[in-house]
C-alpha cells in the first residue's frame, strides 16, 4: 500500500525556542514533496517528527487513515513501526559491510531467507546502477556511489514513505546533478511517497511534485512548482525561488 502524509496542527518547540509554530500538510500517496527553504526553517525538524525521532509538542501526524502521532490520545508509533525507509545526509551505511551486505540488511532484520534477500537485494542494486559493485566496501566507493546504496538499502524493506533529510549535499555539483537525474529515474519506477528535505531550490523544482517551503517554522507556500512559479505567494517565496 502507497499511503499519504497527513499533519494536522502539528507543533514543535525546544524550551522557550518555537521551531514549527503550526504545520499543516497533505500530501498524497506516491507523490514526491520537498520540505525547502534556509537553515534554521524547521524543515529537518518536521522530516524528523513525521520518522519519529522528534515528538511534536501538538498535533496529529497520519499515514494513510493511520495514525502515528497523536498528542490528545498520548499515542505516538516508534520509528522501527512506522514502514519507512530513510537516507541521511551523512549515508550512514555500514563501513564493515560489502555493497550488497548493507542493501540486505533490512531484509535480514525482515526474517527474510539468505536466498530471497540476496536475489532482492541484487535487484535493487541494479535498480539504482550499482550491481557490478556488489562486492565493494563502502571505503573503495565515491559520494555518489555510498548514497545509492544508502538509496537502494532504503527501498530495498519496501517501505510505503520514503524520508530524505539532504541526501546530496555533501556531494559536488556535478555528483549531485547525475544523483538527482537518478532520483527522477527511480521516482518513475518505484511508486513511494517520498519526503524529501532540501536547501537547494534547483533541487526540489526538478525533483518534486509539490513543494512546501517553509519560513521561520511556517509554510510560506504548499503548492505545484508551476503555481509557485507562476504565483509565488510572498515576497519570501519570490526571492527565495530567485523569480525575482
Amino acid at each position: 500500500m502507497v499511503e499519504g502524509v497527513f499533519l494536522k496542527g502539528i507543533k514543535k518547540s525546544y524550551g522557550v525556542v518555537r521551531v514549527i509554530e503550526k504545520l499543516d500538510l497533505a500530501i498524497e500517496g506516491k507523490s514526491f514533496v520537498s520540505l525547502l527553504g534556509p537553515s534554521g526553517c524547521g524543515k529537518t525538524t518536521a522530516l524528523r517528527m513525521i520518522a519519529g525521532l522528534e515528538t511534536p509538542n501538538d498535533g496529529t501526524i497520519l499515514f494513510g487513515d493511520r495514525v502515528v502521532f497523536d498528542q490528545n490520545t498520548h499515542q505516538n508509533i516508534p520509528p522501527e513501526k512506522r514502514s519507512l525507509g530513510m537516507v541521511f545526509q551523512s549515508y550512514a551505511i555500514w563501513p564493515h559491510m560489502t555493497v550488497l551486505e548493507n542493501v540486505a540488511f533490512g531484509l535480514r532484520c525482515q526474517g527474510v531467507s539468505k536466498k530471497e534477500r540476496h536475489e532482492k537485494a541484487m535487484a535493487w542494486l541494479e535498480t539504482v546502477r550499482m550491481k557490478d559493485l556488489f562486492d565493494r566496501k563502502p571505503n573503495q566507493l565515491s559520494g555518489g556511489q555510498q548514497q545509492r546504496v544508502a538509496l537502494a538499502r532504503a527501498l530495498a524493506s519496501r517501505p510505503r514513505i520514503l524520508l530524505m533529510d539532504e541526501p546530496l549535499s555533501n556531494l559536488d555539483a556535478n555528483l549531485r546533478y547525475e544523483m538527482v537525474s537518478e532520483l527522477l529515474r527511480i521516482k518513475e519506477t518505484v511508486p513511494v511517497t517520498t519526503i524529501y528535505v532540501t536547501h537547494d531550490h534547483q533541487e526540489a523544482t526538478r525533483l518534486s511534485d509539490r513543494i512546501a517551503l517553509m519560513n521561520h517554522g511556517k509554510v510560506e507556500q504548499y503548492d505545484t512548482v508551476k503555481n509557485i512559479a507562476e504565483r509565488p505567494a510572498s515576497d519570501f517565496v519570490k526571492h527565495f525561488m530567485r523569480l525575482v
